[in-house]
Order: C-alpha cells, then sequence, then structure tokens
C-alpha cells in the first residue's frame, strides 16, 4: 500500500481508518466489502475483496462498491466548490479458484 501514498509522511496505525461498509443495492440484497480502509490526509481508500470461488459478476459488485463508498464520503454541497476532489479508490481483489485439481491464487 506505501505505493500510493505520500512517502513524506510518517504514517501510524491511527492514521489509518478501517470503516464498516455494507450496502444495499437495488434489488435489496445486502451485500458487504470484505475491508474497506480509509486514509483521510490523503483522501484515499482501499476496498479489499477475497473470493473464495469464481464469480463473473464480482467486477460489477466492486464497481458497485466504489460507487457507493464515494456516495457515503460526499456531500452534494462539496461537489459545488471548485478545487474538491472525490476520494481515490483503490480495489485490491484476489481469488482462489480451483483449477485441474490445483487451487491457485489470481
Amino acid at each position: 500500500m506505501k505505493c500510493f501514498v505520500d512517502k513524506s509522511i510518517n504514517y501510524t496505525k491511527d492514521d489509518v481508518q478501517k470503516t464498516n461498509k455494507s450496502f444495499v443495492n437495488r434489488r435489496y440484497v445486502r451485500k458487504e466489502a470484505d475491508l474497506v480502509y480509509y486514509i483521510p490526509k490523503e483522501n484515499l481508500y482501499f476496498l479489499i475483496e477475497h473470493q473464495s470461488s469464481n464469480d463473473q459478476s464480482m467486477p460489477y459488485r466492486v464497481a458497485n462498491y466504489c460507487m457507493e463508498i464515494i456516495n457515503d464520503h460526499v456531500e452534494l454541497e462539496q461537489l459545488k466548490n471548485k478545487g474538491y476532489t472525490l476520494p481515490k479508490i483503490v480495489q485490491l481483489f484476489y481469488t482462489q479458484v480451483a483449477r485441474d485439481g490445483m487451487h491457485q491464487i489470481v
């Protein structure tokens, strides 16, 4: 994660906030992101997802998670300010799927 933050700042665990993110999509199905961390000094989120099976809808779900993170973070009045920037979201996704009898991490 160090490659995404300002290396001149000495971060501590207090600089990183773990957020509890659960979302209800338009079909009213509750979904939870595996892990979401926020670094306020960088206006940066890390969305970390793990899948233990092949899920073709994962790219769509992660995109929705990102939009929900932004929706939770942004107040509409802020968008009127020319200098305002949306938070950055780094998406980390890994899966462990069986292929030819072997487990591989992709």
